[in-house]
This record gives structure tokens, C-alpha cells and sequence, in this order.
């Protein structure tokens, strides 16, 4: 969260508790990676509290490398694979399932991309006014195309998905990208994963009551099994 530590903490465990709700939801396995969306982002809100009190407070000096890259991991590395991932185990649709597999590709990519610069140029973290500011030495003539594979991977299978409302997710991401991106450039990071994490509540919005076509598409495998 870019604002301070009492706010990531506390978005952390208003996250969490959505999270854990979305979870107690989930009644079959190829829901429960999107369920816990909420959850990783309370992980990952949590993460930059702890990066927050560290710069406040030399004596937690110490954990600021940690956090700061548990933090990029979850911003950069994680979500790209994750999200088209977690959509495509839900979706019953062969045809979309082989659109949203090109997707995860591109997100696959995407990761081992942030996981190599991560790995191979460690990152600091500053306290700038309001916000943190994250500063990596990522290689700058491959931001675009990779911002392109970002953000492909992270909003495009919202659309492709036949799971209904998910469409609302992949909107108002879109939406907090384009905002935070005019308004908030120099902490994109931060800040866009702070509207992103507010958008966990569409999950369990999502989730809760179970779309008809998916309970359908299960009892039919049930009964298909039997």
C-alpha cells in the first residue's frame, strides 16, 4: 500500500479475511487458485508494511531487503502466471481453454522474465513523500514489450473467460492500470497493486453465489462420472 504502514496492514488483513472467505466458498480444486487471489494479495500488502516500518525504523533496517523482495516477487513475478492460470482451470469451455493456455504462455514468460531481473539486480526500496518508491535496474529497452505481456496476462483472460462477471474484473484492473499509470508513473508498483488489491472483493463478488453454468458444468461431470 502507498500510503503507510497502518494502511498496508490493514488493507493486509481486510484482504486476508476476504481471502479466507473466497476459500471456504470453493467447494471443487479449479477454484481454489482464484479463491486465494485475495489472500496473495494480503500476503503481498503485508510484505510492504513490513517495508514501510523498516525505512521509518532503522533497528528494522534488516527487513526491508527481504520485504521489498517478497513484495516485487508478488507484484512482478507472480500474478502474470497466476492469474491466466487461475482462470483457466475454471473455464469449461475447450475452445476458450486453448485461448487462455496462449495467455498463460504469455504470462509464463513474463515471469521468468521478473524472476531472472529479480534474481540477477537486486532492488531498493525509498520512502518518496507518500508513497514508496521501488527502484530496480531492470534492462529499459524491453519495458514496453514486456508492460505489453504484463498486462495481456494479467486483463485479457477476464475477457476470454465464459465464467460469468469475470469480465468486471479484467474492466476495472484496466481501469486502475490506466489511472495509476498518468497519475502515479514513478510509483506504478506500489500504487497500482493497491487498486489492484482492492479488486479481491470482486473475486469473492465472483465466486459467491457460484455462476449457474459452472455449477452445471459440475453436476454434469458428476454425472457423467457416475
Amino acid at each position: 500500500m502507498c500510503f503507510s504502514a497502518t494502511a498496508s496492514f490493514g488493507s493486509g488483513m481486510l484482504l486476508s479475511a476476504i481471502g479466507v472467505a473466497s476459500l471456504r466458498k470453493v467447494r471443487t480444486g479449479n477454484r481454489r487458485l482464484f479463491a486465494a487471489i485475495p489472500l496473495l494479495f494480503g500476503v503481498q500488502q503485508f510484505s510492504e508494511g513490513f517495508v514501510w516500518l523498516g525505512l521509518q525504523d532503522s533497528s528494522y533496517g534488516w527487513i526491508v531487503p527481504v520485504c521489498a523482495a517478497v513484495f516485487s516477487f508478488c507484484a512482478h513475478t507472480l500474478w502474470p502466471t497466476v492469474v491466466p492460470l487461475s482462470i483457466m482451470l475454471m473455464e469449461p469451455q475447450a475452445e476458450r481453454r486453448k485461448v487462455l493456455q496462449w495467455t498463460l504462455a504469455v504470462g509464463v514468460l513474463t515471469s521468468l522474465y521478473f524472476l531472472v531481473c529479480q534474481l540477477s539486480f537486486p532492488g531498493t526500496a525509498m520512502i518518496d513523500g507518500y508513497h514508496i518508491r521501488y527502484v530496480h535496474g531492470y534492462p529499459m529497452e524491453f519495458a514496453t514489450t514486456v508492460g505489453i505481456f504484463y498486462m495481456v496476462s494479467t486483463i485479457i483472460p477476464h475477457f476470454v473467460s465464459s465464467l460469468r462477471r469475470a469480465s468486471l474484473f479484467g474492466i476495472t484492473t484496466a481501469i486502475a492500470y490506466g489511472i495509476t499509470y498518468v497519475l502515479y508513473n514513478d510509483y506504478i508498483v506500489s500504487v497500482w497493486c493497491f487498486f489492484s488489491a482492492l479488486l479481491s472483493a470482486i473475486v469473492y463478488y465472483i465466486l459467491y453465489p457460484a455462476p449457474t453454468h459452472i455449477l452445471s458444468g459440475e453436476h454434469n461431470a458428476r454425472h457423467h462420472h457416475a
